[in-house]
């Protein structure tokens, strides 16, 4: 089984996450629990995205999750953590001056009856203004120039970036596109749930992954996790996993 392969899915997780760097934790909140289900009420408070990427960035976090799902037919089972440093001041990427935040998985993965542990970590960048400039770890990413909405409502959609995606950042041979987009759904009247949409496309337009992090928010600038989803379908790779908290 590429366990290898499973790992760098879950570290691709964090893409569409750290476009606002909520990762997979919660901003000054706990776990988020299900999404809202019956009683859902569409809130007409504004809810501060920029804001809250700010406080994620700048504060230090861990958060267990587990794993379920099927990949390439099998069914996957599993548990781990994420931990993500504080900002550190002094960082470059290509050439820009940047700060940048490391985030690392351990834990362990069942496919079809066979453990095996996780392990994998990798380094974001962000500009001074906290936007993020791109990724190095299992793959390297480039972002293009971008504004994170300094708030939004209930109902609003919008495709917020494009990024390169490189096998290293010596290699920079073209694999593909990662289009990030976003949607502010309905929870309470004093909440709202936004998913942070990742599509992954490689150089033929066709889409080969997609990862939906989903957050509860609030007005006040907090976020608690609830759910992560990627769904990837290549020539070595079929499956959804589901990670949850």
């Amino acid at each position: 089984m590429d366990y290898k392969s499973i790992q760098k899915a879950l570290m691709l997780k964090k893409l569409a996450a750290l476009f606002f760097s909520f990762l997979l934790v919660a901003c000054g909140g706990g776990g988020g629990g299900s999404s809202s289900g019956s009683g859902v009420v569409a809130s007409t408070l504004a809810f501060p995205l920029r804001q809250i990427n700010i406080n994620q960035l700048e504060n230090s976090s861990s958060a267990p999750f587990t794993v379920s799902g099927t990949y390439n037919g099998y069914s996957v089972t599993g548990s781990g953590n994420i931990t993500d440093s504080r900002l550190m001041r002094d960082a470059t990427f290509e050439g820009k001056s940047a700060l940048k935040q490391t985030s690392t998985i351990t834990g362990t993965i069942t496919v079809n009856g066979q453990t095996a542990p996780l392990s994998s970590s990798d380094t974001t960048y962000v500009d001074p203004n906290y936007v993020l400039l791109g990724n190095s770890g299992n793959y390297y990413i480039v972002y293009a120039d971008y504004s994170i909405p300094t708030s939004v409502y209930v109902n609003d959609t919008g495709t917020l970036v494009t990024g390169k995606k490189y096998a290293s950042s010596i290699n920079k041979t073209l694999l593909g596109t990662l289009t990030v987009t976003y949607v502010v759904e309905a929870d309470t009247a004093t909440t709202a749930l936004v998913s942070i949409i990742l599509t992954d496309k490689d150089n033929y337009g066709t889409v080969t992954e997609t990862q939906t992090n989903q957050y509860r928010i609030t007005a006040d600038g907090t976020s608690a996790r609830v759910k992560f989803t990627i769904w990837t379908n290549t020539s070595t790779s079929k499956g959804t996993l589901v990670l949850s908290f």
